[in-house]
């Protein structure tokens, strides 16, 4: 990501921060992501957080499923600006008898700036470790993943945006761009997600028979197949600065995809098979290819009206307690492991017992134990029994729920027990080979060094 240098200076200052490379004896030669970190310049105790983040970062976006182009451009130009800064605090050390007060109010300037953008990121990494496309789901799963998308995608988007401030511009001769570069880098992430978007709706296996109240000439599926098609096609034809509308398109190709989802996923569902709702898909398809033409004059919120109006077809069965279903699948996107897992284990109980009985009270009992391993768990170094806790916090909800549940269908609660321990075995493994990959990379991944 940025150049190597020495762990110290010509004068002899000290610095501390990454680990110094070690001899690979194995055979599998270095990742890219190690070989990234350990070219990482040491730095000064004052940039030893900034690094960590770096490392951390390295670590992480190599993970990432979703939003690939854009996390390796941001991490090139996150080195950048690390380079950047050590060669401001490189002139203050080796200034001599006349203080460097330039370099030294650009480097002060940009730390604290820089450690806020790095910060900040941290909550959205487990979204973007998820396959970039919606899985076979209900409706509301299916428009709270797409909502996902949209947040995540528009976080990265601002932090290009902020590297492009005067703290950071400081640093360089010429303006960063860092803006324009990180559109260019979603670009190229839209359009891999569209591509592969159009080709799952195109090979999908839904017919035009399987819909109901229709006539023997009605061909809604293969009319909303060839529309996503054309959607397509406007859609390569926008440049990266046309960044908004793309997302926009994007994001509706995935509410287009709701119905061929949904009925994967319960082709009994009499709604999804309607003629209201894939005369619904049709219409949405014909305004999202009318607004994806590059010369269209259809105003932004013009064309989220019209999404809003799909939606309300999609979701008219929905009622109260799936609002709440809704706020319980934006929790799990803020549990980290241990407890991701466990967490997703609990909503999926939801799902599969909300026909069976609601208890309000015990809805608004999950919300809380989800909320306060959100609040409590905020790193992957917490305490062994501030985790143990959490842990039985999360076994008596499933007690409560088992004690409801096999009033009503214990063969139901057999089924969703055992996913929900699976879900925990998986938990504790993977943050379990964290550790151990932590403990095993000292070079690339002592993500304490200099902390």
């Amino acid at each position: 990501m940025s150049s190597s240098g020495s762990s110290s200076d010509t004068d002899g200052t000290s610095r501390s921060g990454s680990v110094p490379p070690q001899e690979n004896s194995g055979a599998q030669p270095p990742s890219e992501t190690q070989k990234a970190i350990a070219a990482l310049k040491p730095g000064y105790p004052a940039t030893a957080l900034i690094n960590v983040l770096l490392q951390h970062y390295n670590i992480d976006f190599a993970k990432y499923k979703r939003n690939t182009k854009i996390s390796h451009k941001l991490l090139e130009l996150w080195g950048r600006i690390y380079d950047a800064i050590l060669v401001e605090m490189d002139k203050v050390q080796k200034a001599g008898d006349t203080p460097d007060w330039n370099a030294f109010d650009k480097y002060t300037g940009a730390i604290a700036p820089f450690e806020e953008e790095l910060l900040k990121l941290e909550a959205i990494l487990a979204d973007n470790e998820l396959p970039p496309l919606p899985p076979n789901d209900e409706v509301t799963p299916l428009i709270v993943f797409m909502g996902k998308w949209v947040e995540d995608r528009q976080k990265f988007i601002d932090t290009g945006k902020n590297l492009d401030e005067a703290h950071f511009t400081a640093l360089f001769p010429q303006a960063l761009g860092g803006e324009s570069i990180v559109k260019g880098a979603i670009r190229d992430d839209d359009s891999q997600i569209l591509g592969e978007l159009t080709n799952k709706i195109r090979d999908d296996p839904m017919l035009d028979t399987d819909i109901m109240g229709i006539g023997p000439d009605d061909k809604l599926v293969t009319a909303v197949k060839e529309k996503v098609q054309a959607i397509k096609t406007a859609a390569d034809a926008l440049a990266p600065e046309d960044c908004e509308k793309m997302g926009k398109v994007v994001f509706a190709v995935m509410a287009i995809y709701i119905p061929f989802l949904a009925h994967a996923k319960n082709a009994e569902d009499a709604h999804i098979v309607s003629k209201e709702v894939w005369d619904a898909a049709k219409t949405f398809a014909d305004q999202t290819e009318a607004f994806a033409q590059k010369s269209s004059s259809i105003a932004a919120d013009v064309f989220d009206g019209q999404w809003k109006e799909y939606e309300t077809v999609l979701k008219k069965k929905i009622g109260a307690f799936a609002m709440q279903m809704v706020t319980l699948m934006r929790l799990a996107s803020q549990a980290r492991r241990p407890f991701f897992g466990r967490t997703v284990g609990i909503v999926r109980m939801w799902q599969a017992i909300s026909l069976i009985f609601v208890n309000t009270r015990l809805l608004e009992d999950t919300e809380k134990v989800f909320t306060a391993t959100h609040t409590e768990v905020t790193s992957f170094t917490v305490d062994a029994a501030d985790l143990d806790k959490r842990r039985k916090a999360y076994t008596d909800l499933v007690g409560l729920l088992k004690a409801e549940v096999e009033k009503y269908n214990s063969a139901k609660w057999s089924e969703v027990q055992k996913a929900y321990e699976t879900s925990a075995k998986v938990d504790d493994e993977h943050l379990k080979k964290y550790q151990e990959f932590i403990k095993k990379n000292k070079q690339a991944a002592d993500l304490q060094a200099g902390a």
